[in-house]
């Protein structure tokens, strides 16, 4: 079950103003702006690597991944040096 939070009139409105804005205030599109306004603005965010949930799976991963970039930094760093 999702918990999403119904966007209010004036939110709908600000946006599809906005939209009408974006298209160079051309009349004849208010019910098109506005449907798109409220479907945005309910539209559920989808999940994307940074905003999944953390699992002990993906917490190795990630760890095991910064452990190597930090060697492959290091490693970089030393070989400028000896430059």
């Amino acid at each position: 079950m999702t918990n999403r939070k119904s966007p209010t009139t004036e939110q709908i409105e600000q946006r599809a103003y906005a939209l009408f804005l974006q298209r160079g205030g051309q009349d004849g599109h208010a019910l098109e702006d506005w449907l798109i306004a409220e479907s945005e603005l309910t539209e559920v965010p989808e999940l994307t690597e940074s905003s999944a949930p953390e699992t002990p799976k993906t917490r190795a991963a990630t760890a095991s991944a910064g452990q190597r970039s930090s060697a492959t930094a290091s490693g970089s760093a030393r070989e400028s040096s000896s430059k």
